[in-house]
């Protein structure tokens, strides 16, 4: 801070604006030179001079549209690209500091050119606003604009040169005098009165900036930044504590008795039933053969009961028959070659199951298979049944 020291005179002796910016389109460098085409060609203010220094070959391309629009617009009496120079040497010959960028981080081009007491008008980007702004109060002397705007960045010029509008308060004016201020479409005699109380107010332009200086050694003070930094130093400590102390060894939790099985299920993937249910007994094929077929006989009985007494006679005409050869498969099916079971497994078994002997069903297999045979009568059944449904 101490390189950038408040400007006791200033060199030049012309309303001068400066910029320190590259000239590349982050820049914005030709809103500038429109800004300074409607202070000069629309606004008529003759002693307005624009001088922009920074590397002119940054963006080769972007210069020779500047230079363009320089020569186009009339103004290389009053615009200037300058080239690189010292920013200390050109703060020395500014009236108002200027910067038009579309974008920017942290703007300390800003915090040098306040420190040096030069009223900063800049646009509304970046950190630019928080770099002006007390941090405490609030409070700001720069003005900051939209960008891209380059009539209210002309007026806000004009305002900072000639300490009008919202700066008039400071200017130490008499008692009841009414500051002019610049419209649209300024006369000759308001542009007059405005530029020569450019030179009138010189000083109160200069203790303004000498404000901005001191919000900025406020943000930006050496006591500040050691704070600062010696608090992001704590907080790096205690994180590095936090990982390498060793870490809380959490009781594993207490393994509870199984209180289920998976059964595998087609359609949930695997279920849980209780352990402490009673579990099926395992029975074998002949068993479970026997209580299907005892299910099944169950089940044929339970109907004979609740059929009609006309379509129980159907029933029991059929089964007299016995094996007709109109249409009745029950011969066929009884004609294969049967084993007859041991009195035993005849206990177990109902009349409506076979069993097959070894090598003595359908196929040869050298385990025996059940077989369940059709009752007698059953395909006359269904057919006098269908025969009685449609002639109703």
């Amino acid at each position: 801070m101490s390189k950038f020291a408040p400007i006791k005179e200033i060199k030049s002796t012309l309303p001068t604006v400066t910029m320190l910016s590259h000239v590349w389109y982050a820049k914005d460098i030709k809103t500038a030179i429109l800004a300074a085409d409607i202070i000069v060609n629309e606004w008529k203010f003759t002693d307005y001079r624009l001088d922009i220094y920074g590397a002119i070959d940054k963006a080769p391309s972007y210069s020779t549209d500047c230079f363009e629009i320089i020569a186009s617009k009339s103004l290389p009496r009053f615009v200037v690209l300058r080239g690189e120079a010292n920013p200390t040497d050109v703060l020395a010959k500014t009236w108002v500091f200027l910067n038009s960028s579309i974008s920017e981080g942290l703007p300390l081009a800003l915090g040098e050119a306040a420190l040096t007491g030069a009223p900063v008008v800049c646009t509304d980007v970046g950190a630019s606003l928080r770099v002006l702004t007390d941090p405490d109060t609030g409070a700001r002397y720069s003005a900051v604009v939209a960008p891209n705007d380059a009539r209210n960045l002309a007026r806000a010029q004009i305002n900072f040169l000639a300490m009008l509008d919202e700066w008039a308060p400071y200017a130490n004016d008499p008692e009841g005098f009414v500051a002019p201020t610049i419209s649209d479409q300024p006369t000759a005699e308001d542009v007059a009165r405005i530029q020569q109380r450019m030179y009138e107010k010189t000083e109160e332009r200069k203790a303004l900036g000498m404000r901005g200086r001191e919000i900025i050694q406020k943000s930006f003070s050496g006591e500040r930044y050691l704070r600062e930094h010696e608090q992001m130093l704590w907080l790096g400590k205690a994180r590095y504590d936090l990982h390498k102390s060793p870490k809380l060894r959490r009781p594993k939790p207490r393994q509870l008795p199984s209180q289920s099985l998976p059964v595998p299920s087609d359609i949930w993937g695997t279920a849980s039933v209780p352990s402490m249910l009673p579990r099926r007994p395992q029975t074998s094929s002949i068993q479970s053969s026997s209580n299907m077929a005892s299910s099944m006989q169950a089940s044929t009985t339970l109907a004979s009961t609740l059929m009609t007494p006309g379509i129980r006679s159907l029933f029991d005409a059929g089964t007299t028959v016995g094996n007709r050869s109109n249409g009745s498969k029950a011969s066929t099916v009884l004609s294969a070659p049967v084993m007859k079971p041991t009195a035993a497994k005849r206990a177990l078994l109902p009349h409506r199951v076979s069993y097959l002997a070894k090598n003595g069903g359908y196929e040869a297999s050298e385990k025996s298979s059940l077989r369940i045979n059709s009752l007698p009568g059953e395909d006359n059944f269904i057919h006098d049944v269908t025969a009685a449904l449609e002639r109703v």
